[in-house]
């Protein structure tokens, strides 16, 4: 299978939210390296500035997950409980996107890492000995048991859903985890947005609300900070 570059999938990502009606023009994504990219301003931007429109069609949550996903649809209709419904259904449906190369969510699936070894869940035993030493270590394995426990309940439930296997199911919560929002206006308040989640990582510089003109469409991000645009030959 033909190997396919960072940028090439930033690309796809990009055509893609163009296409279903986002308008980032404001910021940009740099490629650096695999599963190494960074967000930067390609204009100066004031702050409580929009820079970021998003569609509701475009935006992942849990009720589209037990809604447009079989397996989600399973483990919703088998009432086994869950501690964060996005979690559990967002992935069904990444997990849908991962097998069918038409699925919509194709291209935001594919921007998501292909190796795991970086999440702390995953490091190497030398990298948990730092880890001990901040004593993130025995957070890490009350969150892995968290996990583990949920998926030995779905898998008890719905048994399709051991084809998943442990590490792919945390990996995908943890991502998910990152990359969710809250929107105290719209409709469920645990929402992925695919560039808001990529473009915005640090929710304290972001404020996400519905639009008041297009509530129907439409979820906004605002600036809380200035940014400043530097060129690409400023970060060599």
């Amino acid at each position: 299978m033909q190997q396919v570059s960072e940028e090439q999938k930033v690309k796809k990502l990009l055509e893609w939210a163009a296409a279903n009606g986002s308008t980032f023009s404001k910021v940009e994504i740099r490629c650096y390296e695999k599963n190494f990219r960074g967000v930067h301003a390609a204009c100066d931007i004031a702050a409580n500035e929009r820079i970021l429109t998003v569609p509701l069609s475009m935006i992942l949550t849990a009720s589209m997950g037990w809604k447009a996903s079989s397996l989600g649809a399973r483990i919703k209709s088998s009432g086994v409980e869950v501690g964060y419904p996005y979690c559990t259904y967002v992935s069904c449906l990444l997990l849908d996107a991962s097998k069918d190369s038409t699925h919509f969510f194709r291209p935001y699936h594919d921007i998501f890492p292909t190796d795991a070894s970086n999440f702390p869940f995953f490091f190497a035993a030398h990298d948990l000995s730092t880890l001990q030493e901040l004593s993130i270590a025995e957070k890490l394995k009350e969150e892995w048991h968290f996990w583990e426990e949920e998926y030995k309940r779905i898998v008890e439930k719905v048994e399709e859903f051991k084809e998943v296997g442990l590490e792919r199911y945390v990996a995908l919560a943890s991502l998910l985890c990152s990359r969710n929002f809250y929107c105290q206006n719209a409709p469920e308040d645990r929402l992925v947005v695919p560039l808001a989640g990529k473009y915005l990582p640090d929710c304290r510089h972001v404020q996400l609300s519905l639009c008041e003109e297009e509530s129907d469409l439409l979820v906004l991000c605002f600036g809380r900070t200035d940014f400043r645009h530097h060129s690409a030959e400023e970060y060599q």
